[in-house]
């Protein structure tokens, strides 16, 4: 078998299973979430947002993915990938995507549920490079991290202790991820941050974001929202009418040995140990280079299919 073809042979097997003990939590039932990338609990209730092209709204929904009611909110978005818990009857909406990196304009808009009044504070990363971001995680000392979505892993930004409206506000870098992060939140219970990718899920300490846990999620068409609750982690997917999983908050195997991608002779796709070793260095390139192809194709059809 040449090198390609062992790599693509090594990549099926490395690529997970779906979670054993996910479970089915609910399914959207309005056709207008059509491309949810954000999701969080705002007391007995959830609230998600569509991504890229949509208007600046939010879907306030039930625990049955029923719709309860939209809110509109002011403010000028172009990207939105990402939302965080802000206080009672409040969310924070992070419009940070930035595919092509080339954007000047991110902000965090803190929205009220009642009403939609918004607070909008604009952003920047500290060195000044634009960057692609889908994550936002509102921490326990108050300041908002996002987390950049990188091929490889990626940086987390956090913000300073408070934000200043009208004036751009600069992240700063405190720590990385190994997943193509879609997104993320802060878990109360274990205190840790959950950073999903596209097919796992990472747990990592806090303050020096230690990766800790890691386990594999169940498929979904596009995997783009995390959201805690006391009840475990909802996951859910770009689509009309797919399904949020729920899956319990991910634990680090007692005395667990080092990520297995920082072995030497390893690397990963989206979040997983492949070893290739047995295949030199430019069948590991082109293996790499296949994980990221076929992860942006899938995503590439899924747009070209909602057109």
């Amino acid at each position: 078998m040449s090198a390609a073809g062992t790599a693509v042979l090594v990549l099926a097997l490395a690529l997970p299973a779906a979670a054993a003990d996910a479970e089915r939590a609910y399914r959207w039932q309005d056709e207008r979430i059509a491309e949810s990338s954000g999701l969080v609990v705002v007391g007995d209730t959830l609230v998600t947002a569509n991504d890229s092209g949509d208007a600046a709204r939010l879907f306030v929904v039930d625990r049955r993915g029923r719709t309860l009611r939209t809110v509109a909110y002011d403010a000028p978005v172009r990207d939105v990938e990402a939302l965080a818990p802000a206080g009672p009857d409040h969310v924070w909406v992070a419009d940070v995507g930035d595919n092509a990196r080339a954007r000047s304009d991110l902000a965090l808009h803190r929205v009220r549920l009642s009403d939609g009044a918004t607070q909008t504070y604009p952003v920047a990363y500290a060195d000044g490079r634009a960057r692609d971001a889908e994550s936002l995680v509102a921490l326990p000392s108050g300041r908002l991290a996002v987390v950049e979505k990188g091929l490889l892993g990626g940086q987390v930004f956090r913000s300073a202790p408070s934000l200043v409206e009208g004036e751009v506000n600069v992240l700063s870098p405190v720590g990385r991820v190994r997943e193509v992060a879609t997104d993320a939140a802060y878990d109360p219970g274990s205190g840790r941050v959950l950073v999903r990718g596209y097919a796992s899920m990472g747990a990592y300490d806090l303050p020096d974001w230690d990766d800790v846990a890691s386990v594999a999620l169940p498929e979904q068409p596009q995997g783009e929202a995390l959201a805690v609750d006391g009840d475990g982690v909802l996951l859910g997917s770009e689509g009309v009418g797919t399904t949020v999983w729920r899956l319990p908050v991910p634990e680090p195997a007692p005395s667990s040995p080092p990520p297995a991608a920082d072995a030497p002779g390893e690397t990963s796709v989206t979040g997983y140990a492949i070893d290739v070793r047995p295949l030199g260095a430019a069948a590991g390139v082109g293996l790499l280079a296949l994980g990221t192809a076929l992860v942006l194709r899938r995503r590439a059809a899924r747009r070209r299919e909602r057109r």
